[in-house]
């Protein structure tokens, strides 16, 4: 397991210096898909943008599939697609598997399969993971591999999903108003168009720009403030001290744009992500409003909770289930018997009474009252799943 910590370690430090700059070139996604599936081998990486307000873009970017398997999937088999349903719920920001809610093994004798998916090797399953998701946006991120390296993979895959998916909002947050043509008028137009909290800061710590959430945020005061001369004052010290240390990185160098990584801070049930961007003189794309003026820092903030409401992710870390049985200790423990859960889950009675007998031997126990124990403090904590 260490291995392929370290291993995803490496992945996710390579990954996010793609998708930093992402935000601002948007052709990087193709570099960042082809990286994706090079640095785990075995995977096929298919990123889909749907963005209603875009005046371009690919809603389809690949590494690893055939384009003309994306063009029979656009113009026929999408509408057969037994997974849709699991895409459109897909809930933001949480990592599902294809084989947890709708294994290949449920639709071999379909339309879908016989006609598309058998043609296409090695690619029958998917981990998906979706990180916009509004009335005229969509975006999400899917991990295609074999169904038997389902465990294998996603050793690497989920820890590497789970990493870059804030970071990846963030760059097709930037990303959108280079789409929509929104950049022309400046300072004030591109913290208006960027979805979370974004300040522009100066080198001597002034804000020159915040849009409506980030104001509301700094009315709120529990994070930051705005002091006197539009001064940007950090509640935390530690926090404070960390910021002036990366906005002093970014102010030395050449003219550059750049990203040196996020700073997190856990303030009660919240958890601030803060991301800082350099905006230069010389920087294209969307920082190209910024020509002739001084350099200055452009920071994102996100507020999100510090964990996953699905209890399911804090079993599996604790104990070294899988998705599939976290989900299905969670029904049993609270009270459903083996049948009725498998059809909750959508898996066969078969499925459930083999990863049932995987949970028993993972916890060392041999009775359900023993699960309920086990499970007890994050039962009541957690809505039912």
């Amino acid at each position: 397991m260490e291995l392929a910590n370290g291993r995803a370690r490496r992945i996710i430090s390579e990954l996010e210096e793609i998708v930093a700059h992402a935000g601002a070139d948007e052709t990087l996604w193709q570099e960042f898909c082809d990286r994706f599936s090079a640095l785990i081998p075995g995977t096929s990486a298919l990123l889909y943008v749907n963005d209603k307000k875009a005046r371009r873009g690919a809603p389809f970017i690949y590494a690893g599939i055939d384009a003309n398997h994306i063009r029979l999937f656009g113009e026929r088999y999408a509408q057969i697609n037994p997974w849709t349903a699991f895409n459109e719920d897909l809930p933001l920001f949480e990592m599902r598997r294809t084989e947890d809610f709708l294994p290949v093994s449920s639709f071999r004798d379909s339309e879908f399969y016989e006609d598309f998916l058998r043609h296409i090797p090695d690619i029958d399953a998917a981990t998906a993971v979706k990180f916009w998701k509004e009335r005229d946006r969509d975006v999400e991120l899917g991990a295609h591999y074999h169904s038997r390296q389902n465990e294998a993979a996603n050793r690497i895959i989920e820890p590497v999903l789970r990493a870059l998916v804030m970071p990846m909002r963030r760059s097709f947050d930037l990303l959108r108003i280079e789409m929509t043509g929104r950049q022309e008028k400046g300072r004030s137009a591109l913290v208006e168009n960027i979805a979370s909290a974004a300040l522009l800061v100066s080198k001597d710590g002034r804000v020159l720009s915040a849009n409506r959430q980030a104001q509301a945020l700094a009315m709120e005061g529990a994070f930051f403030a705005i002091g006197a001369k539009d001064k940007l004052m950090i509640r935390d010290a530690q926090t404070a001290d960390a910021f002036d240390k990366k906005c002093a990185q970014l102010f030395v160098g050449g003219v550059i744009t750049s990203y040196p990584g996020c700073i997190t801070l856990s303030e009660g049930p919240r958890r601030h992500t803060v991301s800082l961007y350099r905006l230069t003189d010389a920087a294209a794309g969307i920082f190209g409003a910024f020509s002739g003026s001084p350099p200055c820092v452009l920071v994102i903030i996100d507020v999100s909770a510090p964990q996953s409401r699905d209890p399911s992710i804090a079993i599996q870390q604790r104990f070294g289930l899988t998705g599939a049985e976290a989900r299905l200790a969670i029904n049993v423990a609270k009270g459903a018997s083996l049948p009725e859960a498998s059809q909750r889950l959508r898996i066969s009675y078969q499925t459930a009474r083999s990863q049932m007998r995987d949970i028993f031997a993972k916890l060392n126990i041999h009775r359900q009252t023993e699960l309920v124990i086990l499970l007890q403090e994050f039962l009541t904590t957690a809505a039912y799943q």
